[in-house]
This record gives C-alpha cells, sequence and structure tokens, in this order.
C-alpha cells in the first residue's frame, strides 16, 4: 500500500485507474474501504490524494454510467419497453466520444459482477470499472415500497465512497429516471465539478416518456438534464464545452447508426417504433443545426420521417 504515497502527478493517476478496473474485490474502494489494513496508513494516503489533486490540471474527467435501462436494455431496471433487449442506441458511442475513465455504478449485487463484466465485454466495454451493489440491499428493496430510493441511497454512498478517492475528478454522470439514479443527481447537482444527465424511460405502455416537459423543466432548474435520445445528451455536453465538435459528430453519429442497425421489428410494436423514431429525428435535427455551426457536416442518415416499418411492406 506505500506505494500510492510514494507517486505523484500523473503517474499517481495512472496507478489509481490501473487498480480500479483490475476487478471486483481488488479496486481502489475495495483496497481502501473494505480489505482490513492500518488506518493510519489509509488515512495518510487519502490526505495524498487530496494533495496531489490540487496539482492537477484541467481536471480528470470519470465518466460515471449506471448499466441497466441507461446502457442497456435487460432482465433488470425499471421502465417499460422503450427499446428491445440489447445496448441502447447511443450510450457506446457517446462514452467513447467523451474519452476518460468509464465507471459503471450498479445496484446489482456483487455476486453477479462476473457476469455484469462478461455482458460489459460483450457489448464492446472492454477497460472500465465497476461499482456495484450488495445483496442485502437488492432483497430489502423487493420488500420496500420505496425500492428506488433504496436502491438510490446505496448508489450515493457507493459515490462517495468512489468520489472521495478521486478529488482530482470531474464527474458526468448518465443514469436513468427509473431506478434511484435521481437521488444520486439531486445529492450531486450542484456540486461544480459534477454534471447530472437522466435517460428517461417510459411508461408501461412503451410509448410515452416518464418524465413531462414541466417535470423536466424542474429537474433542469436543479441542474438535471433529462433526455430521451443519446444524441440529446451528447448535443448538452457539447454545449457546455464538455465534448467537443468532432466528438459531439461522432457521438450522434454512432446513436443513428445503432438505432437504425435494429431494424423496426424488434420493437414491441408500431407505435414504440414510431415514437423512438420520431424522438431520434427532432434530436438529429437539433444536431444537425449545431454541427453546421461548428462548420461539420450534419449526420450521415438513413432514417426519415417517411420510413416504412418492416410489418407494413
Amino acid at each position: 500500500m506505500d506505494i500510492f504515497v510514494d507517486v505523484r502527478g500523473q503517474e499517481l493517476m495512472q496507478l489509481k485507474w490501473l487498480v480500479n478496473t483490475a476487478g471486483f474485490g481488488l479496486d481502489l474502494m475495495h483496497l481502501l474501504h473494505v480489505s482490513s489494513f492500518n488506518p493510519a496508513l489509509q488515512a495518510e494516503i487519502m490526505e495524498h490524494f487530496k494533495t496531489v489533486a490540487s496539482g492537477i490540471s484541467p481536471r480528470v474527467l470519470h465518466v460515471i454510467s449506471d448499466i441497466d435501462m441507461t446502457f442497456w436494455v435487460g432482465n433488470f431496471g425499471a421502465g417499460g419497453p422503450k427499446f428491445p433487449t440489447g445496448p441502447i442506441p447511443g450510450a457506446l458511442p457517446l462514452q467513447q466520444a467523451l474519452g476518460g475513465n468509464l465507471t459503471f455504478l450498479s445496484a446489482r449485487p456483487g455476486m453477479l459482477a462476473s457476469q455484469t463484466r462478461r455482458d460489459l465485454f460483450d457489448a464492446g466495454v472492454f477497460d472500465a470499472a465497476l461499482l456495484v451493489g450488495d445483496l442485502g440491499t437488492t432483497l430489502s428493496a423487493t420488500f420496500r415500497k420505496d425500492a428506488h430510493s433504496a436502491m438510490g441511497e446505496k448508489k450515493v454512498q457507493s459515490f462517495c465512497t468512489y468520489a472521495a478517492l478521486h478529488p482530482e475528478a470531474f464527474f458526468v454522470f448518465i443514469g436513468d429516471t427509473g431506478e434511484g439514479d435521481v437521488e444520486l443527481a439531486e445529492s450531486f447537482a450542484k456540486h461544480e465539478n459534477f454534471i447530472a444527465l437522466l435517460h428517461d424511460v417510459v411508461e408501461p405502455s412503451g410509448v410515452l416518456p416518464k418524465t413531462q416537459i414541466p417535470e423536466r423543466r424542474a429537474m433542469q432548474d436543479k441542474g438535471i438534464i433529462v433526455f430521451d435520445t443519446y444524441i440529446a445528451a451528447a448535443l448538452c455536453l457539447h454545449r457546455k464545452g464538455i465534448l467537443d465538435a468532432v466528438g459531439f459528430r461522432a457521438a450522434a453519429q454512432g446513436c443513428h447508426d445503432e438505432f437504425i442497425s435494429i431494424g423496426p421489428n424488434k420493437f414491441s410494436n408500431e407505435t414504440v417504433y414510431l415514437e423512438r423514431r420520431t424522438e431520434l429525428l427532432n434530436d438529429l435535427h437539433k444536431a444537425d443545426e449545431a454541427l453546421r455551426e461548428a462548420g461539420l457536416q450534419p449526420v450521415a442518415r438513413k432514417v426519415a420521417e417517411d420510413d416504412v416499418p418492416f410489418w407494413r411492406m
């Protein structure tokens, strides 16, 4: 453990990230907060992290992403059938465009960590840290009326511990409106080194978004952005200067390309597909306008207003 106090500057940043991606039980949080060792050394290491962070400029970008209903649709998470099972269009392209250190923060219990990593690997994520929940929280949430709050409380605790290990970081948090991420976003939205974006889930029908315009405006006043497509999320980050124009175009193009790769017939029904296509087209128009302002070509698109769904052919 002495190695952490012997390293400074960018070398310490690289060392911490290598440890973070070593695997569940071997990451920095477990080494400093779960494993049993000298408390005095723990305090010394944490103080060293703060001292080194004061000399790091600009801040190190950390992307913190939820998994279920944020990165993909699977057996976990809340909300109606917005997309078919699998990666949500645009999530991975945006993460790739942002770069930085990617950490997945999930309510899934630690016993599923290995399977979660395999799922992420299959989805194209090869270098990311993973913070998971615990079985006790998962089971208790099953019997609590405020199950989402229970998940949110655990995520807030995990993020607080994680953030303390990285005082040099600027955090981009990407979650969703269906499973406790709102609590985390509200807890940290006013911090100068934190921005929160929430992918909106849908009602049980799969058609209508959960968060209507008045509520979105209220959340935006708190510093929280609710988005329907990852094109809108990328545009927000571009306008805030976090994502440059080239990265913004790559994220928008990736979202478009992943959407059309799904195929209309994969959605739960025609109405759901048409609603998702409308959301995509609306955000594509806004993206193209911003790209022209930046002197870049609009997104090359294959989806159009007059597309004929597969089941009508």
